[in-house]
């Protein structure tokens, strides 16, 4: 698909398997190539029982037309049956159209239980409904196996002219994007490919080696002192960022690499905490204007050892330079086949900053990123400063916007003061595209704050794009596509910021919420139970743990974990109010009820939408809701997909809540398990 083929021909007998174990696609006689179509005379274009909708009809075919193919493939290796079946072509023709395929429910019972969700998403048929890219379609079968596929090298997705019988010989001896889900994966190391046995398909993804390489850059040492220490961690950030855009190198991101900043352990117990071969050590020594970076890459598999040191002096207004310098450095250090990758800004035209303003940008975020008031507030004046120097620099603005982010899920988060964030960010775009913080900070702010849909998705991807290892963003991400029931995908998001931050809890918990909604409780306890083993003391990880408890039947257990939600966060009692209501607790959920009906922040306004579903008012629980619309509270947006609100689906009220916030309705059984 990268080098424009379409197949237009997958099917069990065009798909075979070497004597190595490898797994390619053959036969091209009817594929097209750039609208070009290569086909044998007198040969129809396709085998019936595997065309895609479209090309039945005669449209345009694209890559998700194939991946409709391996998707009835797949459902043929589950069940041993065509999902689509007839006595006669036309009857065949017709059950495409117009049918789905028979149930998978009783087929294979021991598959694993979202593997259903990745089969029926690739027979959609809505082309554009299904995976778009067999990227997307290997992430979701890595999402529900836990495996992490062996795929052979992809094409370098460069602009380079292929003739017509070059293309197809490509594409003949490549492997395809295929995944042996029952016996595990074969890494791709050095060239050569181990048996899929010889991985156990129940390793943690965290733990499974990627293609190539994987890496951890350690939090940096100020050797001048602690008043440079927030140029020692805006080093480490963006080096992590500019490895993060080599597709081939899975970077740990900086949320988990940092929870290692003082510890005892040696470098062979972090890395392997981490999931990762190789560890990137640095300093960073500021004199004036200059810059002195120090690096060392260490190695712990077989053994411990350091493999490579270099020191790097630059002027600070390079500093840009100097990151894509460092991590084109380091890539090719961890990985000889990663030596001059495209993707590293060292083959990017880069800015040069004014040392001031980087130095306040830097000192902002430091401060900000502590967490309190006081320290906001003196980032936000750092980042103000910095700004008024020069207006035309597109950093500053990026920062406030972040710093404005981060204020959405706080009761002082109120609309009118992430007005100002949302239009610090659209600024620090319209100066600079290509600022990841722009972006990202505009996504979370049209999401959480004006909830402007248009092109919210693009604002997110762009600022993935950019910043490929942000694992939080990410995550909103995934709330945004489960705000949209786009379930599936989601969970593709989720795991992947599992894997770029494993040390997270809150990744596991979120994954067991998007599973809680689509109903799928027994998979949801677990991963709830895994993001409190992580980070028990992080709120939203007990809420969902209780939440899932409540619906398994463990009220006390539920209880527990929300009063120690509200004890934790004071602000957080709506959750047991909601316990304790659907529990029959009700003079207990009534004085928590009278405590949040004095409060005057959207929270409060919000939680009494859940603690009045609970009581079972849905008159006060849909004025309560409509006021937290108004007031903007951040969970709003999902109530149309939270079972909690499921009794309300269908009335006009709810309705037109939904629509005011621009959010799609839901039918009234989704995510309601099955009894």
């Amino acid at each position: 698909h990268q080098a424009g083929i379409i197949h237009r021909d997958v099917k069990p007998a065009n798909v075979m398997l070497t004597t190595k174990g490898g797994v390619k696609i053959v036969d091209f006689g009817v594929a097209k190539l750039a609208g070009v179509t290569m086909t044998r005379g007198g040969s129809s274009p396709g085998t019936l029982a595997y065309m895609a909708p479209e090309q039945i009809r005669g449209e345009p075919v694209t890559p998700a037309t194939d991946l409709w193919a391996l998707g009835a493939v797949f459902y043929e290796m589950m069940t041993g049956s065509r999902p689509f079946r007839g006595e006669y072509e036309q009857a065949v023709a017709y059950t495409i159209l117009n049918e789905p395929p028979a149930p998978l429910d009783q087929t294979l019972p021991k598959r694993p239980p979202l593997l259903d969700s990745v089969v029926t998403k690739a027979l959609s048929k809505d082309s554009k409904a299904r995976y778009q890219t067999a990227e997307a379609f290997i992430e979701g079968l890595e999402t529900v196996t836990g495996v992490r596929a062996a795929v052979a090298a992809r094409p370098a997705r460069t602009a380079r002219p292929f003739t017509l019988l070059a293309a197809v010989f490509a594409v003949l001896i490549a492997s395809a994007a295929l995944l042996y889900f029952w016996k595990g994966r074969a890494p791709v190391t050095g060239g050569e490919v181990r048996p899929a046995s010889s991985v156990s398909s129940a390793a943690p993804a965290s733990a499974v080696a990627t293609p190539l390489s994987a890496v951890a850059v350690l939090p940096f040492t100020s050797i001048s002192g602690a008043e440079d220490e927030y140029l020692a961690e805006g080093m480490q950030e963006a080096v992590i960022v500019e490895l993060g855009r080599i597709e081939q190198l899975r970077v740990v991101s900086r949320t988990s690499a940092s929870a290692f900043r003082k510890t005892d352990k040696s470098a062979t117990e972090i890395a392997k905490a981490l999931g990762v071969d190789e560890l990137v050590e640095g300093s960073v020594q500021r004199t004036g204007d200059r810059v002195r970076v120090q690096l060392k890459l260490v190695r712990t598999v077989p053994e411990e050892k350091q493999i490579w040191a270099e020191t790097y002096d630059r002027q600070l207004s390079d500093v840009f330079a100097l990151y894509g310098e460092l991590a084109a450095a380091v890539a090719s250090r961890v990985d000889p086949r990663l030596a001059g990758n495209p993707n590293v800004a060292t083959a990017k035209p880069v800015r040069r900053v004014n040392p001031e303003i980087y130095r306040l940008y830097l000192k902002g975020k430091f401060q900000i990123q502590k967490g309190t008031e006081e320290d906001f507030k003196r980032g936000i004046a750092y980042l103000r400063e910095a700004s008024e120097i020069d207006p035309s620099d597109a950093l500053p603005y990026a920062g406030i916007a972040i710093a404005y982010a981060l204020f959405a899920h706080s009761p002082a988060g109120s609309s009118e003061v992430l007005g100002i964030g949302e239009a610090a960010a659209r600024k620090a775009v319209s100066l600079d595209p290509e600022l990841a913080e722009g972006h990202a900070a505009l996504a979370l702010l049209k999401q959480y704050n004006s909830w402007d849909w248009k092109g919210l998705e693009q604002d997110f991807l762009k600022a993935l794009e950019l910043n490929p290892t942000d694992a939080e963003l990410r995550r909103h991400y995934a709330w945004f596509l489960m705000c949209h029931k786009r379930g599936d995908e989601a969970l593709v998001q989720m795991r992947r910021s599992r894997q770029d931050d494993p040390m997270g809890g809150i990744f596991y918990s979120d994954t067991g919420w998007i599973l809680y909604i689509l109903g799928r409780d027994d998979e949801a306890l677990i991963e709830a139970r895994r993001g409190v083993e992580l980070d028990p003391e992080n709120v939203n990880n007990l809420m969902v743990l209780g939440l899932v408890c409540l619906r398994k039947g463990m009220p006390d257990e539920a209880i527990e974990h929300h009063r120690k939600v509200m004890k934790l966060d004071p602000n957080g009692k709506w959750m047991l109010a909601y316990s304790l209501g659907i529990t029959g607790r009700k003079a207990e959920a009534q004085k928590l009820i009278d405590a949040m009906l004095r409060g005057q922040d959207a929270e409060s306004a919000f939680g009494l939408g859940w603690a009045y579903i609970a009581r079972g008012d849905r008159d006060e629980a849909l004025r309560w809701l409509e006021i937290s619309r108004q007031r903007h509270a951040v969970w709003v947006p999902w109530v149309g997909v939270d079972p909690e609100f499921a009794s309300l689906r269908g009335d006009p009220r709810f309705t037109a809540i939904l629509t005011k916030i621009g959010v799609p309705d839901v039918e009234p059984g989704f995510g309601v398990p099955k009894t």
